[in-house]
């Protein structure tokens, strides 16, 4: 018996097809613990005031040094095959975009043989605490397009095109 749910936000209708009943209320439950979802800059967060701890070396990446630059914070889980697909798949942004993948759930060696092998060309970093409450959101992958000054000026959810974040970018510049 499969079960089919619409959701109706900001005048967009979402059908969900569920196979079973315990998938459904998964779901239901993912869902309620998600909170808000938004598409544009909503907090006033500044993502390049941050300290946090890199994958790939011992040190800690202070993001106040990537103020004056426009960044992509990619949110990243183990075990997400759509994350590994959307890291793969941003060649085609510019060099100048500094890029960095932020590991929620699981714990550090998961993120470690997850993140490290991959062919993504950026900061591979744990959030922390503190930046896991300002994004809001466990919904992966998802994309935060942060401007010079470090506030988020777009979030998209799931995986996205390389062109459609470029060209998302370059409204920014």
């Amino acid at each position: 018996m499969s079960i089919v749910i619409t959701i109706r936000c900001n005048n967009v209708a979402f059908v969900l097809l569920f196979p079973s009943m315990l998938s459904t209320l998964f779901a239901i439950w993912g869902l309620l613990a998600l909170g808000p979802v938004t598409s544009s800059a909503g907090d006033s967060t500044n993502f390049y005031d941050l300290t946090l701890e890199n994958l790939s070396s011992f040190s800690s990446l202070k993001t106040e040094t990537m103020t004056g630059k426009l960044s992509l914070w990619i949110l990243f889980q183990p075990n997400c095959a759509s994350c590994k697909r959307q890291l793969n798949d941003l060649e085609c942004l510019p060099s100048d975009i500094f890029k960095i993948a932020l590991g929620i759930g699981g714990n550090q060696e998961q993120l470690k043989k997850e993140l490290l092998p991959s062919k993504f060309e950026g900061e591979r970093v744990l959030a922390s605490p503190q930046l896991k409450k300002a994004i809001n959101t466990q919904t992966t992958p998802s994309l935060f397009l942060v401007n010079k000054s470090g506030q988020v000026e777009k979030r998209i959810q799931g995986t996205t095109a390389c062109e459609t974040v470029k060209s998302a970018f370059d409204v920014l510049r």
